[in-house]
């Protein structure tokens, strides 16, 4: 798989075809404040990492780039994620640490099925959504530095996690 690493600059804007490159991408360390909308099925992109940038928002409609296996949204300045990222079928690795969520959508834990690795750490999460415990091939769950004071009974269903950094 080809890798585009355009890191670190001073990229502020993307346009759509960012997604149609067939290519992991990596466009950490620059000044982007948003991602494009992905309007048609993204041609084999695994990984994107778009971490230490400015970015507010994610598109609803991210899982159109259904191939992803690795997002990387840490040390942005995300008030909320999507829904959608749990309708991303082979998304293994989801780092959105260091960011301003304030939740995790019960959505999309109750979509991500495959998701193995979930970094949320360092955000003002209060509580999680019932539906954590779908998310049972969940082995590394990390949530420290959150303002997380009770864990639902539901998290006792994530039987294969191991790291167990949740506050």
């Amino acid at each position: 798989m080809p890798l585009i690493t355009l890191c670190p600059s001073q990229i502020r804007r993307l346009n759509k075809t960012l997604y149609e490159l067939g290519a992991d991408i990596n466009l950490s360390y620059n000044k982007l404040t948003d991602l494009p909308s992905a309007k048609i099925k993204a041609p084999a992109m695994r990984k994107l990492d778009v971490s230490h940038n400015q970015i507010s928002v994610v598109p609803d409609n991210i899982d159109k780039v259904y191939t992803l296996v690795f997002l990387n949204l840490s040390h942005n300045e995300l008030e909320s994620i999507p829904r959608e990222l749990g309708f991303l079928k082979y998304l293994h690795e989801l780092n959105v640490s260091f960011n301003k969520l304030t939740a995790l959508p019960e959505e999309m834990c109750a979509q991500a099925y495959s998701l193995v690795i979930l970094n949320a750490s360092d955000n003002q999460i209060a509580e999680l959504p019932s539906d954590i415990g779908s998310m049972i091939v969940m082995e590394d769950l990390n949530l420290a530095n959150n303002q997380i004071e009770l864990l639902p009974e539901e998290i006792t269903a994530l039987k294969y996690l191991r790291v167990r950094t949740l506050m």
